[in-house]
């Protein structure tokens, strides 16, 4: 089969001028979005102030704008925005970076209007202002100093409220192309307009206040990151409430720049504020809710006590942790921190303590991921009648990597996760459960083989499953399909 030929330059190229003319009319015709960018480009040959001018009537067209953009328009809407934004970037961009950037920011200041009158559930608009942010720090890599100097008022003046928290982000983009008293005076008006701030009033406005005061320290903050003062870092983030505050990026910075006492410090600030949850193992062996992030911060503590030259300390938390949460990864790095020769009898201790464990959904989900297979298909068979088949998300993939080696192992999870579709009268998997049942068939022989002691046959089960089941049609149905 011939290949098809490559596009590039050069291949275009040598269509001739007349052939890429039509193949562009063409494809302008086709394509609303394409037949813009081809009229930004035409209006770019006659100068910058006729790309202005055809940008500048989008952009009016944008904020004039009143009807809703309907669900199957929104992928052509944003289409459509994202020609413009190109062309701001491009084409203006290239000839005027200073006219691009007033553009720019009044593309941005229309979000809110487009937010409200388009369904963008998949992302796509807010795509496009995301690449305009992104775009505002190439257009200021290109401007004069002079020009740059100017950046904070004409954000300042375009966003307004900016009720999508652009500025951070914005500081980000353009931040490292200021100089720093550019840069110091931002952040003293900032500080400036948090102080002025007025004082709320109902609670609708108190939100409003708080999210404002939010955003200003994110924007102050990224200033000081820009500056790299992680001290006027960390100086706002004690400003912020405390469930609020990010301990854990904070310790990661103050490690990431050789200060490791001072990294202690905000890791041990942030404990007891993360969200509490449980995740599908937890629910089904009873656990009690954890920290989110619990694994990560410990995880970090102990680099940090690392870098502090106390290592015992370090590794007492390391295996603290993983006995309390049979973590793989914190494992990993506990055996990582020990001498020469003692990994062995440590992962022998760490196996003895998982499958002695309690929490078995856990420590299957701990030897699969390590992988320990041999352990996992010998405490499944232990626990054969503890399994919580609502668990499926790991005891499936736990079956499947069980299959090849250990198959009695992966029929008792294939048989939990089939009863309790079944049972629960989940006629949404019956499909899986069908295919659960062709497996358990599959692999048969095999466990008829082992003779379990207290475990019913294949033969047995299977006729149980009728039984039980008989007028549950649309499985069966499935069942007979897959046949």
């Amino acid at each position: 089969m011939a290949r098809a030929p490559s596009l590039s330059i050069e291949s275009l190229t040598a269509l001739g001028a007349e052939k890429l003319a039509r193949l562009v009319l063409d494809g302008a015709d086709r394509d609303a979005a394409f037949k813009r960018i081809v009229a930004a480009a035409l209006a770019g040959a006659k100068g910058p102030k006729a790309v202005a001018a055809l940008v500048d009537k989008r952009l009016a067209g944008l904020e004039r704008a009143r009807g809703f953009v309907e669900w199957d328009k929104v992928k052509a809407f944003a289409a459509d925005l994202d020609a413009t934004v190109t062309t701001i970037i491009g084409e203006l961009g290239a000839a005027d970076p200073v006219l691009a950037t007033v553009s720019l920011l009044r593309f941005l200041a229309t979000a809110d209007g487009v937010f409200e009158r388009a369904d963008d559930s998949q992302g796509r608009v807010q795509a496009v202002y995301e690449m305009a942010v992104e775009g505002l720090g190439q257009l200021a890599a290109r401007m004069p100093p002079a020009d740059r100097a100017a950046l904070p008022d004409r954000i300042a003046t375009a966003l307004g409220q900016d009720h999508n928290d652009y500025l951070p982000r914005l500081i980000g983009q353009v931040g490292p192309h200021l100089d720093e008293a550019t840069l110091i005076a931002w952040d003293t008006r900032l500080a400036k307009v948090a102080k002025t701030a007025p004082k709320p009033k109902g609670r609708e406005a108190e939100w409003e206040v708080t999210r404002r005061t939010q955003q200003q320290l994110a924007a102050r903050q990224m200033i000081a990151f820009v500056r790299r003062d992680l001290d006027a870092f960390a100086a706002l983030e004690a400003d912020k409430h405390r469930n609020l505050q990010d301990g854990f990026g904070l310790a990661k910075l103050f490690l990431d720049a050789g200060r490791p006492k001072d990294a202690l410090i905000w890791i041990r600030k942030g404990r007891g504020t993360a969200i509490k949850y449980q995740s599908r193992a937890d629910l089904a062996d009873g656990e009690v809710p954890r920290a989110f992030d619990a694994v990560p911060c410990a995880a970090l503590e102990a680099d940090i006590l690392d870098a502090l030259n106390e290592k015992s300390a370090a590794q007492a938390l390391r295996w603290s942790t993983f006995a309390a949460t049979l973590n793989a990864d914190i494992l990993r790095a506990f055996i990582g921190g020990l001498g020469e020769f003692e990994e062995f009898d440590a992962l022998d201790r760490a196996f003895a303590h998982a499958g002695s464990a309690k929490a078995i959904h856990q420590a299957l989900a701990f030897f699969i991921a390590w992988p320990q297979l041999e352990r996992a298909a010998a405490l499944v068979i232990k626990h054969h009648k503890a399994w919580n088949g609502a668990s499926y998300e790991f005891l499936a993939p736990a079956a499947e990597a069980l299959e090849g080696s250990h198959p009695v192992a992966a029929a008792i999870l294939y048989r939990t996760l089939l009863v309790a579709i079944l049972t629960q009268g989940r006629s949404n998997a019956y499909g899986i459960g069908a295919r659960y049942l062709a497996k358990l068939d599959d692999l048969g022989a095999e466990f008829e083989a082992a003779a379990l002691p207290d475990v019913a046959s294949h033969v047995t089960f299977r006729a149980e499953i009728v039984k039980k089941h008989a007028r549950k049609a649309g499985f069966w149905a499935h069942v007979k399909k897959g046949m």
